[in-house]
């Protein structure tokens, strides 16, 4: 995913998922986590992070919705892929 605006360029590597088994809605998954970011007035590249990883999530099962979201496993993956975790709060 990459950004630019008036004062930042930032690409934000892909998540790589374990297995990949429909990628149909990953797009989808990946604008709702980049909208969660915002809404919570994330870093650019935290807010692209959370993207990359709900749309990973979304192509390792079968179907375009998400069965469940787990937090930690949202944190687990974001650890696996970039080294640490997201923000620990949702803010509204």
């Amino acid at each position: 995913i990459r950004f630019v605006t008036g004062t930042e360029d930032l690409t934000v590597p892909a998540c790589k998922p374990t297995h990949v088994v429909n990628p149909t809605g990953a797009g989808d998954a990946a604008r709702a986590g980049f909208l969660i970011g915002l809404a919570s007035k994330w870093s650019l590249r935290d807010t692209g992070r959370m993207g990359a990883i709900m749309g990973c999530l979304l192509v390792e099962q079968a179907g375009t919705l998400l069965d469940s979201l787990d937090w930690k496993t949202v944190q687990q993956r974001a650890w696996e892929n970039y080294g640490e975790e997201l923000p620990s709060r949702i803010d509204n």
